[in-house]
């Protein structure tokens, strides 16, 4: 019989990669371990020279809060007085008060329920939540792009939607989002912008 390793056998690190990657690969080894409850020594070899190859990739800067999602929510935050939220994909991001357990923290809502948080570009869902399994892989591929680029992703999530990432209100037609939102976030775009930003997000 094949040997079997169970998630509780991995080493501290292999678990950290595996609950905090959104890569494919990732992805795999946790429905793996979700559905069957154990990795072949096979599957553990290949899941140590992929964690090898990613950690002599350049390194970056994923704890710097000041992200464009983050520097966006916190100027509507300022401008409106309140913790302020993004719609966008189905997704809610939330910043998370000074004064809370998780301050210059963005929670993630899908469906109005918790899926995890986010501190600079480092992505924690809840993975051994079953909300996290039904979300479509694409959507929380995206996640990480959405970080980088709220505005593109706001203004097509507009287009595909029809509801404004600002407020969560329905937009009348053509419009990509309400302009009192956008000025709230900081985003001063002309309607000839509103093309050039959409397809930003599509790249």
């Amino acid at each position: 019989m094949e040997d079997r390793v169970k998630f509780e056998d991995l080493t501290v690190s292999q678990r950290i990669w595996l609950l905090n990657r959104l890569s494919a690969d990732a992805r795999q080894f946790r429905e793996r371990l979700t559905w069957k409850g154990f990795l072949t020594k096979e599957q553990l070899m290949g899941l140590e020279q992929i964690m090898e190859s990613t950690s002599t990739q350049t390194p970056s800067r994923v704890d710097d809060p000041n992200t464009p999602l983050f520097l966006a929510l916190d100027r509507a935050s300022k401008a409106s007085g309140k913790n302020a939220c993004l719609h966008i994909n189905g997704f809610r991001f939330l910043r998370a008060g000074d004064d809370s357990k998780n301050p210059k923290h963005i929670y993630v809502l899908y469906s109005s329920q918790y899926l995890g948080k986010i501190y600079g570009r480092k992505i924690q869902l809840r993975w051994n939540s079953h909300l996290v399994w039904s979300v479509d892989d694409k959507l929380i591929g995206e996640i990480p792009h959405i970080i980088q680029n709220p505005i593109g992703y706001a203004l097509q999530s507009g287009a595909d939607y029809g509801i404004c990432a600002g407020c969560g209100k329905h937009l009348p037609d053509g419009q990509l989002i309400g302009k009192s939102c956008a000025a709230r976030f900081g985003w001063e775009v002309s309607q000839e912008e509103f093309g050039a930003a959409v397809a930003t997000s599509q790249n």
